[in-house]
């Protein structure tokens, strides 16, 4: 199934004094999939689907402000070959002067169904027999996904005329979805400059010098050659006169030649401003941005969240993916989440948060959005995303106490000062989840290997009956909402402080033996997870019961080998069970226990380092102890 995702993100086309719009529109004027006034749409290949206005595209980046925009598609359950037009006018510009342009906002699909093509007409005719036959004044095949472009093109020719605009999605097949928005004819200002983005990094070392760094746009009539760049980070501005040739419409990549010294773990609030003489629009001439100084470098955590559904034939990909990453030794801050949709695992807050279009789909740190699934794009995307530097190392304990009830400590140990709102989250995950009804088969369609090699599935029949699935790393339950508990984190912090929240609930129908908690440090203005950790469920807080009288792990930490001395009150089979940080069972051994001590020497010199929890289990009493390997 592919997605169905995309929209553009309102660009707030301020005009100057010396500008005048004649043409605007965002299309939120109209309920969807109607059109405002002055719009026709023409179905020129006959295949029952037009332009149409249309929301409802979810959460991704950078498509998150559009509201409703006009779409044409070239997938709907089927392959398309679209030949749709979409005509707008008149728009009197028999009065206008100076530059006047026509600008909007287009975008497409994620990877591997975004070459959407498109061309724009302008002419007196009111409709395609006119307005194709006087040629495109622009024409293109979008080049990336999930992208807003920014379009301008120069109509000063038609200066004196009442015009119609055309827009033409057509030669694609089987891609997706294109998105227009924000669309306007204006006059351009001689003179105008905006910031566009600044992409300085947002946290540094304390002791780093940080470059201003981002992109300045020429959105005036004339061309640049200087303008003044200035940042302040409270100290007094710094200000630099950049020599540069920018075209109308054109862009520049800036780098000011004086740096940020980032000297302590605070927080520098910049602000950064570019301006030209007689610019016609101050409004766009700044940005704010923040640059955080670390005391120490937090280990920074990936979570992949991966949308899946037993319905959905092509998901068993994101499970062979998600067990390659959690058992590659490379990647060790790896943390997934199978979040599920549609079928008896569904968790629907936690489905409706994720918002995902297409399945199998994944969201990345909820930053990277509706991204495609695949053993390599999990690894190249857990590989970018690692090496971005966060504000602070997360923690999380869990415990169960054996009568139901869990306990989740989850804590933030903050490198540097915040003054912005951020929360603690927890989500409890399942391993090895089966079910006997009918919504537990798995549809699959690598059945038969005629889709190639599926870690197994391949061998599988289509549907995979309920009696052979197992399903891990099921999103179970979200303790402080998709977004976060409000007010877990005090602001502002200071460098070097832990903030802690507890979450409590209780292990319900779930197997408290495969549980283990994912705590989350959440931004809650981006909604990006700037850091996590996972941990076992663990069964402490339990006393010695009335069948295990001794039990003890030595020596703690251990290095080479281990011994779990324990002493029952009853001839009776112990098991013992050795748990990693992730959950996942790395011993298990029964022996018979007896009342007197009794010692099992356990290998730990291929155990990785990190904290284990060893469970002994008799007649279905379980004690726990921590062990940590420390080599």
């Amino acid at each position: 199934m592919k997605k169905l995702l995309l929209s553009a993100s309102v660009i707030c086309l301020s005009v100057g004094l010396s500008a005048q719009t004649y043409f605007s529109e965002d299309f939120n004027s109209a309920p969807e999939p109607a059109f405002p006034a002055g719009f026709t749409t023409e179905d020129l290949d006959g295949d029952g689907n037009e332009w149409e206005t249309t929301s409802g595209w979810g959460t991704y980046d950078p498509f998150t402000t559009a509201g409703i925009i006009a779409s044409s598609r070239s997938w709907n359950g089927a392959a398309l070959t679209p030949d749709n037009f979409m005509t707008f006018g008149p728009i009197d510009l028999t009065s206008a002067s100076g530059t006047v342009v026509l600008q909007w906002n287009c975008g497409s699909m994620q990877a591997g169904w975004y070459e959407e093509e498109y061309s724009v007409y302008i002419g007196t005719a009111s409709s395609s027999t006119g307005l194709i036959p006087t040629g495109a004044i622009h024409n293109e095949i979008l080049s990336a996904p999930e992208i807003m472009f920014n379009r301008s093109v120069d109509i000063s020719a038609h200066i004196g005329s009442s015009v119609y605009i055309g827009f033409r999605h057509h030669n694609t097949v089987d891609m997706n979805m294109i998105g227009v928005d924000d669309i306007v004819v204006k006059t351009l200002s001689p003179a105008d400059i905006e910031l566009t983005s600044i992409s300085t990094p947002t946290v540094a070392t304390t002791g780093a010098m940080a470059s201003i760094t981002g992109v300045v746009t020429n959105t005036g009539g004339n061309p640049i050659t200087a303008f003044d760049l200035t940042w302040d980070d409270g100290s007094g501005p710094q200000t630099e006169n950049i020599t540069a040739s920018i075209a109308s419409g054109a862009t520049y990549n800036f780098t000011h030649g004086t740096q940020l010294s980032v000297a302590s773990s605070i927080e520098y609030a910049l602000s950064i401003c570019a301006t030209v003489p007689s610019d016609g629009d101050a409004s766009n001439n700044c940005l704010n941005h923040s640059v955080s100084g670390l005391a120490f470098t937090p280990s920074k955590h990936v979570v992949i969240e991966e949308g899946t559904g037993t319905w959905c034939g092509w998901c068993p990909r994101g499970a062979v993916a998600m067990d390659a990453l959690i058992n590659d030794a490379s990647r060790p801050n790896f943390i997934g989440i199978a979040v599920h949709n549609g079928d008896p695992m569904t968790v629907s807050a936690y489905d409706a948060g994720v918002d995902l279009s297409g399945y199998p789909g994944m969201n990345v740190n909820r930053k990277l959005l509706g991204e495609g699934v695949s053993t390599t794009a999990m690894e190249n995307l857990y590989d970018q995303e690692v090496v971005v530097p966060t504000i602070a190392n997360v923690s999380v304990t869990g415990t169960y106490d054996g009568t139901g009830a869990i306990s989740i400590d989850v804590s933030a140990n903050f490198a540097t000062q915040v003054s912005s709102e951020y929360r603690l989250a927890a989500v409890l995950v399942e391993n090895g989840v089966t079910g006997t009804s009918s919504g537990y088969n798995q549809a699959n369609y690598y059945a038969g290997g005629g889709s190639g090699a599926m870690g197994g599935y391949e061998s599988l029949p289509d549907p995979v009956p309920a009696a052979q699935m197992v399903y891990d790393h099921v999103g179970r339950v979200l303790y402080g909402g998709y977004t976060g508990q409000a007010g877990s984190i005090t602001v502002p912090t200071t460098a070097s402080s832990t903030q802690s929240y507890n979450f409590t609930g209780t292990v319900g129908s779930f197997n408290a033996s495969n549980l283990s908690v994912v705590g989350m440090l959440i931004n809650s203005t981006t909604g990006e997870i700037m850091n996590a950790n996972e941990g076992p469920l663990g069964f402490v807080g339990i006393p010695e019961n009335d069948v295990v009288e001794f039990f003890n792990v030595y020596p703690n930490p251990a290095t080479t080998n281990a011994t779990l001395a324990f002493d029952l009150n009853t001839s009776s089979i112990a098991n013992i069970n050795i748990v990693n940080a992730m959950g996942q069972t790395i011993y298990n051994q029964s022996v018979a226990g007896s009342n007197s001590l009794q010692g099992v020497t356990i290998n730990t010199a291929n155990m990785a380092n990190g904290m284990y929890f060893v469970n002994l289990t008799v007649e279905g009493k379980v004690v726990t102890k921590k062990l940590s390997i420390n080599k």
